[in-house]
C-alpha cells in the first residue's frame, strides 16, 4: 500500500511538471518567446550515457537491450554506430527525440554529432516503441541528469512530445522483471487491455460429439497482473514530460 501511495503521488507530480514540460515545447516549436523558456545553451560534446530499453524477438519473446548516445563535435548528424541494422521507424525515433530533448532543454547541438550505439544480439532492431526511452538518453546526456536505472519504458514519441501506444507490453515487464526492474513506464491507457481468450463447449448429438471452438472477450489489468507475478509496478505516462519526472534523478 506504501509504494502504490508513493507512486500516486509520484504521478501527480509528474503529471503537474509534465504540462510545463509540453508547454516549453510547444512554445519553442512556434518560436515565441513568453518568459517561460530559458536560454539556449550551446553544446557540441557529452560523455556517453546509457539506457536499457525492453525489445520482442522474432519469436515473440520480451528482451532487453542497451541504448547508448554521445554527443561529438561534428556536423549536426544523426548516426547510428552498430553492427545491428536499425530499421527507418527506429531512425525516425532517434530523430524525433533528439529534436524534443533538445527543445525542451534549451540546448543547441549545431555544429555537432549525436551518435547512437544499439548493444543487442538481434540482426535488426526496427519498430518506435523505444522513442521514449531514447527521448530521455538523449535529454539525460545533454543535461547532465541521471537515469533511474530501476525504471524503464516502453512507448513512441509523438512529434508533439506524447508517448504513443506499443504491444507486447507484458513480454516486455517480464523480461525487465529478470533485470531488476522495479517501475515500468507505459503509455496512457494501455495498463487496461482486452484479450479474446479460447473456449470449448461439448456438443452431444445421440451417438457422436462436436466440439464448438469459440473466443470471448476477457479484461485483463496489466498492472495488477504485473506486481502479482513480476514485482514490477506499471505507471501509465501521458506525455515525454511525465516521462522524465520519474526516470530522471
Amino acid at each position: 500500500m506504501d509504494r502504490r501511495l508513493a507512486i500516486v503521488s509520484a504521478v501527480l507530480v509528474a503529471s503537474l511538471v509534465s504540462n510545463v514540460f509540453l508547454y516549453e515545447l510547444l512554445v519553442s516549436e512556434q518560436g515565441r518567446n513568453v518568459g517561460i523558456d530559458g536560454p539556449t545553451q550551446k553544446l557540441v560534446s557529452a560523455p556517453k550515457t546509457t539506457v536499457r530499453a525492453p525489445a520482442i524477438t522474432d519469436d515473440g519473446k520480451g528482451a532487453i537491450i542497451e541504448i547508448s548516445v554521445e554527443i561529438l563535435e561534428g556536423e549536426n548528424q544523426i548516426l547510428m554506430n552498430t553492427e545491428t541494422l536499425t530499421g527507418a521507424i527506429f531512425q525516425e525515433s532517434a530523430r524525433t527525440a533528439v529534436r524534443i530533448a533538445t527543445t525542451l532543454s534549451h540546448v543547441d547541438l549545431s555544429g555537432a554529432d549525436v551518435v547512437f550505439t544499439i548493444t543487442t544480439d538481434a540482426e535488426v532492431v526496427e519498430g518506435p516503441s523505444a522513442g521514449a526511452a531514447m527521448t530521455t538518453l538523449v535529454y539525460s546526456a545533454i543535461t547532465s541528469r541521471a537515469i533511474n536505472q530501476s525504471v524503464m519504458m516502453t512507448g513512441t514519441i509523438e512529434r508533439d512530445g506524447s508517448i504513443g501506444e506499443v504491444g507486447s507490453i507484458m513480454e516486455k515487464v517480464e523480461a525487465a522483471s529478470e533485470v531488476g526492474i522495479k517501475t515500468f513506464l507505459i503509455p496512457q491507457g494501455q495498463s487496461i487491455q482486452t484479450t479474446w481468450v479460447r473456449k470449448e463447449k461439448i456438443l452431444s448429438f445421440w451417438v457422436f460429439n462436436i466440439v464448438w471452438v469459440f473466443y470471448e472477450p476477457e479484461t485483463i489489468d496489466l498492472a495488477d497482473y504485473a506486481i502479482e507475478n513480476f514485482g514490477v509496478e506499471l505507471v501509465e505516462v501521458q506525455d515525454i514530460g511525465e516521462v522524465l519526472s520519474l526516470a530522471l534523478i
